[in-house]
């Protein structure tokens, strides 16, 4: 059989399915959390130490309206990461961040 085929296996207990649907499930799991502690790193590199030379304060302009809700959605991010294994992203970040009613993002100081 070709490297690039895969063998036609299908389990055929029930013992054998449920083990195959574990093991799915495991790894569609792990998975998913690999990519969210991922994304929370690309997004905060992207914002606090991008490689093209931005301030935070002008990463923030950039995104106009939307930065308050890229906040909150890193902050519902880091819960829910952190829910599922304490500690495993930062509970702060590295600056003091100030939203207006529009949505746009104001960076203070450092902590």
């Amino acid at each position: 059989m070709p490297l690039l085929e895969t063998p036609n296996t299908q389990p055929t207990t029930t013992a054998d399915k449920q083990a195959a649907v574990s093991l799915a499930i495991r790894k569609n799991t792990s998975q998913l959390f690999s990519e969210m502690v991922g994304t929370h790193g690309r997004l905060a590199t992207s914002v606090f130490a991008n490689r093209i030379g931005l301030t935070p304060q002008e990463v923030f302009d950039g995104l106009g309206s939307d930065g308050a809700e890229l906040v909150q959605l890193a902050a519902l991010l880091t819960q829910t990461v952190n829910a599922a294994a304490p500690g495993t992203l930062p509970a702060t970040l590295p600056f003091v961040l100030t939203a207006d009613g529009g949505g746009n993002v104001t960076v203070g100081e450092a902590v």
